[in-house]
């Protein structure tokens, strides 16, 4: 038995695939025990390190054979995303952060970034992905939601910036919840 990827100590990160073949074998059945492939050739999806048996079967004679080395599986890495600020104005910045119980290697979405953390700037809901990487090489991602409050677009009525001296004029405005006039002394 030879597993395709790395013959010689064959591994797979949590959740990855491995190939396995019969090498000469002639027997028209082979099944592959723990979960249950069948075939010359199979595609192996291993949940914890161990080692696999296949049986064959040919013309009523059975056989088997165990495989080794045994498949070790490695553990994908884990990291927490955070952000400074659950939601912003637009294109404020905000501080997004990721904690991990050992040293891994980082890639942000977008952006392209390698840093645990990073300052944004976004304009509208933006959503932040994080590619971390352990020494083993196994990756996982984390994706993080930076919400943006929506723009505010004031409306002043009526338009227009001429009034006669020592005359008055009322304007009203709309778009948003509390207003601060400028310069000062105006009710």
């Amino acid at each position: 038995v030879v597993y395709t990827s790395n013959p010689i100590t064959p591994s797979v990160c949590a959740g990855g695939t491995i190939q396995g073949f019969v090498q000469g074998g002639t027997a028209p059945n082979y099944t592959w025990l723990p979960g249950g492939a069948i075939g010359n050739l199979v595609v192996l999806s291993p949940t914890a390190t161990l080692q696999y048996t296949v049986f064959a079967n040919s013309g009523g004679c059975t056989g088997s054979i165990v495989a080794l080395p045994a498949v070790t599986v490695y553990p994908l890495p884990t990291f927490t995303l955070s952000t400074s600020n659950a939601t912003v104005c637009p294109s404020s910045s905000v501080q997004l952060s990721s904690s991990a119980p050992g040293p891994l290697s980082y890639s942000w979405l977008p952006g392209g970034s390698t840093n645990s953390v990073i300052t944004v700037s976004p304009a509208s809901n933006t959503t932040y992905s994080l590619i971390g990487t352990n020494s083993l090489g196994c990756k996982a991602t984390q994706t993080l939601l930076q919400y943006v409050y929506p723009a505010i677009v004031l409306t002043v009525s009526p338009n227009t910036s001429t009034v006669c001296l020592g005359s008055s004029i009322t304007w009203s405005v709309s778009g948003a919840n509390t207003y601060t006039w400028l310069p000062g002394l105006l009710n």
